[in-house]
């Protein structure tokens, strides 16, 4: 099992920022795009269709347990927290690129996140039957 303790270790030898590491041992990006893209529709739509359960308690680690059963027949970190740094580049070379929340704040920031993100109270009062 590998270790997951910095950026290149979430890639193949000598394809850092090429092609992530994978329980299905593709080392074509094209191809593991594919893949993976075949593989988390069919485990999303289990979820969907409540074949699998995970219980909504809408805090992070719900959002673990969704990433871990999603993504979990690729990748061996599904479902675990990001250790390193991550930064999406730009469209524009000359722009900055979006950088994702730093790992050591993700368990301090994710309460705050789903405070905000999370079900919200209904405005009519529970039970209530419209009129006719």
């Amino acid at each position: 099992m590998a270790t997951f303790e910095n950026w290149g270790d979430y890639f193949w030898p000598g394809q850092i920022d090429e092609c992530l590491r994978n329980k299905l041992d593709l080392r074509d990006p094209i191809a593991l795009a594919d893949a993976e893209r075949r593989r988390t529709y069919l485990r999303s739509l289990e979820l969907v269709d409540g074949k699998i359960s995970v219980p909504q308690t809408f805090d992070l680690e719900h959002l673990q347990a969704i990433h871990a059963h999603v993504f979990g027949d690729v990748y061996e970190w599904a479902g675990q927290l990001r250790v390193t740094e991550l930064v999406r580049p730009g469209s524009d070379p000359n722009e900055p690129g979006h950088e994702f929340m730093k790992p050591e704040l993700i368990e301090t920031m994710a309460p705050h996140v789903f405070a905000q993100a999370g079900p919200k109270p209904s405005r009519s009062a529970p039970g209530r039957c419209a009129r006719r």
